[in-house]
Formats: C-alpha cells, sequence, structure tokens
C-alpha cells in the first residue's frame, strides 16, 4: 500500500519486518549463548570436582599402598626379629639345643643386629613407631650384655659356661626386649588390617617365646 505520494509506510513494509525479525532473532541467539555459556560453566566445575576427588582418592590410594608395603616389610623384619631373639636366647639357656634351632647362634646375632625397622617407619605415622623405639632402646641394652666375651666366645662356638649371674641378667634383658617387639608385631598386624578395610578383632599383647629363666 503506498501512503503520501506512493511512498511505503515504513513501519508496514518488509523492511521493517526483517529488522524486527533479526533483532528477535539476535535476542534469542544471545541468550542460547549466555545459557550455553553457563550450561558449560556448570559442567566444566562439576567435572573439575570430579577430577579433585579422583585425584584425592588415587592420592589416599597411593599412600594406603606405600603404608602397607612399608608395614608388610616391617611385619616380616619385626617377626625375623622375633626367632632370632628366641633362637639366640634358647642357644644361651642350653648350647646343646644348636640342632633344634630354626637358625644358628651366629646368624641370630646378625639378624638382632639389624636397624633397619627404624628406617621402614618413615611412610607410616602410627602409634607402633613407640613401641619399635622402645624396642630398639631394649635391644641396644641387651647388646651390651651380649658383647661380654663369654657370651661372644660361646656364640662362636667355643666351650663356654656362663656365669650364673650373667645368664639371669641376659634373662632380663632378653624378657624386656620381647615385650615392646611382640607389641609391635600385634599393631602392625592390626593396621595392616585396617588400612586395607578388614575388620578384624584386635589381637591381644603375647610375648615372643622366649624361654624365661
Amino acid at each position: 500500500m503506498l501512503e503520501r505520494g506512493g511512498v511505503m509506510n515504513f513501519w508496514d513494509s518488509q523492511a521493517f519486518g526483517i529488522i524486527i525479525g533479526s533483532f528477535i532473532a539476535g535476542v534469542f541467539a544471545l541468550l542460547a549463548q549466555i545459557f550455553a555459556e553457563r550450561r558449560q560453566k556448570k559442567q566444566f566445575a562439576h567435572d573439575l570436582e570430579v577430577r579433585r576427588e579422583q585425584f584425592s582418592h588415587e592420592r589416599e590410594q597411593e599412600i594406603r599402598g606405600r603404608q602397607t608395603e612399608a608395614l608388610a616389610d616391617l611385619c616380616m623384619l619385626l617377626e625375623a626379629q622375633a626367632t632370632a631373639l628366641g633362637n639366640l636366647w634358647a642357644f644361651i639357656r642350653n648350647p646343646q639345643m644348636r640342632p633344634e634351632l630354626t637358625i644358628p647362634p651366629k646368624d641370630a646375632w646378625t639378624v638382632l643386629r639389624d636397624r633397619g625397622y627404624r628406617i621402614k617407619l618413615w611412610p607410616i605415622n602410627v602409634p607402633l613407631t613407640k613401641a619399635v623405639n622402645e624396642y630398639g632402646t631394649k635391644i641396644h641394652k641387651l647388646f651390651e650384655r651380649l658383647i661380654d666375651p663369654q657370651v661372644s666366645a660361646l656364640v662362636a662356638g667355643d666351650d663356654v659356661n656362663l656365669d650364673v649371674k650373667l645368664v639371669g641378667d641376659l634373662n632380663q634383658r632378653f624378657q624386656a626386649a620381647s615385650k615392646p617387639l611382640s607389641t609391635a608385631l600385634k599393631e602392625t598386624a592390626n593396621l595392616m588390617s585396617e588400612l586395607n578395610g578388614i575388620q578384624v578383632r584386635k589381637m591381644t599383647d603375647q610375648q615372643v617365646p622366649v624361654e624365661k629363666g
């Protein structure tokens, strides 16, 4: 329709419709972009949180794995110490038992001088450190007495009759070392179970079998 000398009214023209349509389309496109960006940010935040949780879980598993491995090594070493402690004391009490021993006196002596259990504690932040340190102190005091020339000669294979007083003192020191050693073994076994999600009845203290005088 033409108005004013044949000029089309702009508001009724096709150009106006195109402009309005483009404007509306642009608004919808802008809104769609805004919503898409929001969804993208939410998804990114969600993915980031998932990755953080996954990393935290993997880190926890890594730490738990190192602790379990360290505890297993520590347990094996402490068990070797317990065996050596029992064998060496049995031999000192009665040298005729040499053929029945699990390990020879010289080997037991060498095992007991190994202080590697302290090094194995570095990845483990647990109370058993106290028991292991106490055992380290007691075994050191035991060796202060074991280096007696009579004992050294006996372990070396010489025919020696130990002084009664020396045997009594050694008995007390062997017993004193066996108590924290058994505690460390108990705590090691319990902690390994807890780290691996195994519910077990707590082991009670059982002293390493060392023959009493």
